[in-house]
């Protein structure tokens, strides 16, 4: 699966979350008096929820937006050749290491 639509599956699933934590929050809100008063500090808790689920999804339009997960994945790909060029060169110094010349 291409990154964008990773991206575009991540956000929907995170917007979606975010309308039904808000969707609570509405409806402790619309009660009166106080049983929107015994709920109120849940109330500020679930907006606090909504709110760093819109952060959430913002820091994943901005990574998205860079191609933030292919260079995740070049990067990783270099890694690992990286890793078995290091892993050859350790085999050939073993090799041809001094104990293996002369006398």
């Amino acid at each position: 699966m291409r990154s964008t639509n990773t991206c575009d599956s991540l956000k929907s699933e995170l917007k979606a979350w975010k309308q039904s934590v808000s969707n609570i929050a509405n409806k402790f809100e619309s009660k009166s008096g106080h049983a929107k008063a015994d709920v109120l500090e849940n109330i500020e808790d679930i907006n606090i929820l909504a709110h760093d689920l819109q952060n959430r999804i913002d820091q994943l339009e901005e990574t998205c937006s860079l191609n933030g997960f292919d260079n995740i994945k070049r990067q990783q790909q270099i890694d690992v050749t990286y890793q078995l060029n290091v892993r050859d060169s350790d085999v050939a110094v073993e090799t041809i290491g001094g104990g293996n010349f002369g006398g």
